[in-house]
């Protein structure tokens, strides 16, 4: 009998119960949203290896910060929605993606999102010229991109604040990006023309390898004092048990304990690896028509 692999690996985090462990990283994500709604934001990196679930700790950020009630409960004590959530701009850079199609990645999904909030806008012509004043080109000038940037965040912002009570650009794979013309200065001068632009309920979160702050620093040495800093560590064993167990709840298949352990040993903590062996395992027994993962699943997958 065919089964639903539940496991995903690769893939974004689409079930919130999937998401284990890493409090003290969603509490401080929970904090810098609280920061951003107080109009003293903090811009922060979330680093870590890779495979480590840096993107599924963002995504997780930016459902509390929509007010999705299966993120918030993942906190020690979940809070209330907020009165008036977040509008969320999440984008993930391409290799040698320039700085002119990150802030386009970044504007785009704002945009998308808030149209159809726009009472006063009721004709497809009208939205089509709204939507048109926030077009970026290829290639542009860094200057020319930040200042456009601006404008178009404040003129999002104009229209958002009655909807909304922030905005939250979070910018995954940051190491992917273009050195040329230079993501540092980039980040610094959008830091710091969103405060001289009284942007105060903006918050940008980057997600990039643990290296990110060099290359940051290399760039611009004063760029990596921009940021707070939420390091992803690895999952500990009862954590990675935790995942599979999670994982296989309602998926008609079972796990030996020895083989569950086997999984979390050689995943070493990390949550990619963990749900990669998981389906590889799940889909070997499944095969066979077994109702139960065995340590020579894991075995096999494993070589």
């Amino acid at each position: 009998m065919s089964r639903i692999n539940p496991f995903a690996p690769g893939n974004a985090l689409i079930d919130a119960r999937l998401f284990v462990g890493r409090l003290p990283q969603l509490e401080a994500g929970y904090r810098l949203l609280i920061q951003t709604l107080a109009d003293n934001p903090r811009h922060t990196l979330i680093t870590g290896e890779r495979g480590i679930g840096k993107s599924w700790l963002a995504t997780a950020i930016a459902g509390m910060a929509r007010g999705e009630r299966a993120y918030l409960d993942l906190l020690a004590t979940p809070p209330e929605p907020f009165p008036r959530p977040f509008l969320v701009g999440y984008h993930e850079t391409r290799t040698g993606e320039d700085i002119s199609s990150i802030a386009a990645g970044l504007i785009r999904p704002l945009k998308q999102r808030l149209a159809p909030s726009l009472g006063q806008i009721t004709d497809i012509a009208e939205v089509t010229v709204w939507l048109a004043k926030f077009r970026f080109r290829d290639h542009e000038p860094a200057n020319d991109v930040v200042d456009k940037m601006i404008a178009s965040a404040t003129e999002i912002w104009k229209e958002a604040q009655g909807h909304y009570g922030g905005l939250l650009l979070v910018l995954d794979e940051l190491d992917e990006a273009s050195a040329d013309p230079g993501l540092a200065s980039f980040c610094k001068v959008l830091i710091s023309e969103l405060a001289r632009a009284g942007l105060s309920s903006v918050c940008l979160l980057g997600v990039g390898l643990d290296g990110i702050f060099g290359r940051l620093a290399e760039q611009h040495p004063s760029a990596p004092r921009l940021f707070a800093h939420i390091g992803v560590p690895p999952l500990s064993e009862e954590e990675s048990l935790d995942l599979i167990d999670t994982a296989l709840i309602d998926s008609g298949m079972s796990i030996q304990e020895g083989a569950a352990k086997a999984i979390a040993r050689i995943a070493q903590g990390r949550p990619f690896e963990v749900q990669r062996l998981g389906s590889l395992a799940f889909d070997r027994a499944d095969i066979e028509d077994r109702d139960e993962i065995t340590g020579s699943d894991v075995e096999s997958v494993e070589a």
